[in-house]
């Protein structure tokens, strides 16, 4: 008899299938309540402020944040005490202005549920440059929220954007599963797959994107890129067009237009591409933003000097429009230009004038960060083609401590590593510099144009061969990648014979 037939009733023990005969029959035992859902609260005094917010939510994870800002921004004017929708209005707002708004927020959240208040201070976090401090908050929301797709993707991208791709495929995976329509989880998930260059199930995710939102451009977009990456350029492109069609003012396709066609060394038809992009642009940062492609893809087609006044106006232009994190980036952009075309001097000047920008005070904390990390490394870079290793090593110090604040973000540590094999170039240690700058992915591009330089100063030239091969079969959708494409790209072929 299995001790489970086993009876305890008061006072005494009875066999199962031998109770008295008095006994009445046991009460239908109740269903045990169903546990609440734990989910991530929007709470404002407004529902139609709610409904706004929900609106624009849904448009930043579509990528359309231009008529995101409107719907947050009309959240806020109906309730302006709306902590949540003043954060993404915050986040969306460029410069010292949108800190001051996730501030605001942050302070109006004391009594909010605790994943609503934690969301809000994992966006503080990430606009200070607290990288550490926002991932850790991201995941306690996604704990509190654990049962609501959207905190899921939160962690899911956080923790995509550091690099911690299988993490971040679990979370995502999960938004999927809480919510099978949750578009936006099948994009980040699929950029996961590109991250690790599984471009079938990239693809596959992104058209599962797009069956679930026919209507939004980014599905189409995103597929695009996918494409590009795994070389089929002509689906890509036309992927790229179909964006278009779908949204005119969607800049992004335009831009990715723009880089199908650099690929090609199509040089025209990028440029052409790239003013139809900032033509659509519907905000002035936005418009910036093609002109940082356009600068890249004047030095890849040979024309450094347009490029560097393409630089200059911007820096201008954003100056002038309140945009001071793209001023600042514009110098530093210059400078890499610089260094690349054998200007490693000028390149100093650049620099300098790239921290004076930060120094001025008017950047939030982490957009500082990210123009200084920028500059440390671009400073090493001409500091070691001009052979003062000294001085590099007293950039690559200080490069090492602002990378300190991201220890599991690969692209940071990625400068630290490039930076390290530069030094060790410039001291004629070429096996040492193969060894820091091995440890790059595969997308990082520029680590991994100095590590085929370094494995051909090191004897091995068929490791060099097949480094700048791989490099230019990435395809990566960077405008600065283009130059690098177009050098290793004419090195591939002369080495096949073609």
């Amino acid at each position: 008899m299995r001790a489970s037939l086993t009876l305890i009733l008061a006072g005494g023990l009875v066999l199962a299938g031998c109770k008295p005969a008095a006994e009445p029959p046991p009460a239908a035992q109740a269903a045990p309540a169903p546990r609440p859902k734990r989910l991530l609260t929007i709470t404002s005094k407004s529902p139609e402020a709610v409904a706004a917010y929900e609106k624009g939510r849904d448009l930043r994870e579509n990528v359309r944040q231009a008529e995101a800002m409107e719907q947050f921004r009309q959240a806020v004017a109906l309730d302006p005490e709306f902590a949540l929708a003043t954060a993404e209005l915050g986040t969306l707002t460029p410069g010292a202005d949108g800190l001051a708004m996730v501030q605001k927020a942050q302070t109006m959240s004391a009594s909010l549920p605790p994943a609503e208040k934690g969301t809000i201070e994992a966006m503080l976090a990430q606009q200070q440059g607290d990288a550490a401090r926002a991932l850790e908050l991201w995941q306690g929301v996604a704990a509190a929220a654990s049962d609501d797709w959207h905190a899921q993707l939160q962690l899911g991208q956080a923790l995509s954007e550091r690099r911690r791709l299988d993490e971040a495929a679990q979370a995502l995976t999960k938004a999927t599963q809480l919510e099978p329509k949750a578009g936006p989880a099948w994009n980040t998930l699929g950029y996961v797959s590109l991250a690790q260059r599984k471009f079938d199930e990239a693809i596959s995710a992104f058209q599962k994107y797009a069956e679930i939102n026919p209507a939004e451009p980014n599905p189409k977009d995103s597929l695009a890129e996918a494409y590009m990456m795994a070389g089929r350029l002509d689906e890509s492109e036309k992927a790229f067009q179909e964006a278009v069609a779908t949204s005119a003012s969607f800049h992004p396709a335009w831009l990715g237009v723009a880089q199908v066609r650099g690929l090609r060394a199509d040089w025209a038809g990028s440029i052409d591409a790239l003013g139809k992009a900032k033509a659509a642009a519907a905000r002035p940062q936005d418009a910036l933003e093609s002109d940082f492609s356009l600068a890249w893809v004047q030095f890849a087609k040979g024309d450094a000097a347009a490029a560097g006044k393409t630089l200059d106006a911007l820096a201008t232009a954003a100056s002038t429009g309140g945009f001071h994190g793209m001023a600042a980036f514009a110098p530093v952009d210059r400078a890499r230009m610089l260094v690349l075309g054998g200007k490693a001097s000028d390149a100093l000047k650049q620099l300098d004038i790239a921290d004076a920008r930060v120094a001025e005070g008017s950047l939030p904390g982490g957009t500082a960060d990210a123009v200084t990390r920028a500059s440390l490394a671009t400073r090493v870079s001409a500091l070691a083609a001009t052979k003062k290793t000294d001085d590099a090593k007293a950039a690559l110090a200080k490069l090492q401590e602002q990378a300190a604040k991201w220890p599991d973000s690969r692209p940071v540590q990625a400068l630290v590593h490039v930076a390290e094999g530069e030094i060790a170039l410039s001291t004629g240690d070429a096996a040492g510099a193969v060894t820091h700058l091995s440890e790059c992915a595969e997308d990082e591009y520029y680590c991994r144009w100095t590590l085929a330089n370094a494995q051909e100063k090191a004897g091995d030239t068929s490791a060099a061969t097949a480094t700048r091969a791989a490099l230019a079969s990435a395809n990566l959708r960077d405008a600065g990648y283009l130059w690098f494409h177009a050098k290793v790209g004419t090195a591939a072929a002369a080495t096949a014979g073609l």
